[in-house]
C-alpha cells in the first residue's frame, strides 16, 4: 500500500505537519460526527489549503456520489463524512508523490446532504485520466 492510499486520517498527520512548517493554524473540531481541519471540509478540491499554494489545472469535473444503505432498502445515509482524493494531471498525488509533496491539492471531506448526496469539484488533465479514491466514515 502506497502513502496516498492510507486515508484520511493518515492524511491528517501529514497536514498538520506541513501547517506547521508553514507557521499556519490548523482548526480541529470534532462534534456530532462532523470533522473540520483548517479547510479540509470544502467543496473545491483543486487548491491547496494550510498554507501551502498549489492550485491543480485541467478540465473541474463536478463528483457527484449517492451513498445509500444496501442493506435497508437503498435508503439515503446522511451525515457520513467522505474523504476523496486524487491524482493530478501528471499522476501525482499531493503530500506523497516526487514534486508535489508541499501541496495538498486534490482531498477533501464533505459530509452526505440529507438525500444522501456527496458534491465535490476536482480537476482533470488533458493527459492523463485522474484517479479518484474514497474514504467513508459514520
Amino acid at each position: 500500500m502506497h502513502d496516498h492510499d492510507r486515508g484520511l486520517a493518515h492524511d491528517l498527520g501529514r497536514l498538520q505537519q506541513q501547517a506547521r512548517e508553514r507557521r499556519v493554524a490548523l482548526r480541529w473540531l470534532l462534534g456530532a460526527g462532523a470533522l473540520t481541519v483548517g479547510g479540509i471540509v470544502r467543496s473545491d478540491i483543486r487548491a491547496s489549503i494550510a498554507g501551502a499554494t498549489g492550485v491543480a489545472t485541467g478540465v473541474p469535473p463536478q463528483v457527484i456520489i449517492e451513498l445509500v444503505n444496501a442493506n435497508a432498502s437503498c435508503a439515503d445515509l446522511s451525515g457520513y463524512a467522505i474523504y476523496l482524493w486524487q491524482c493530478d494531471a501528471e499522476g501525482r498525488y499531493s503530500m506523497y508523490s516526487s514534486g508535489a509533496t508541499a501541496e495538498n491539492d486534490l482531498r477533501g471531506v464533505q459530509a452526505t446532504a440529507g438525500d444522501g448526496i456527496f458534491s465535490i469539484a476536482g480537476s482533470v488533465g488533458a493527459g492523463y485520466v485522474a484517479r479518484l479514491q474514497v474514504g467513508i466514515a459514520a
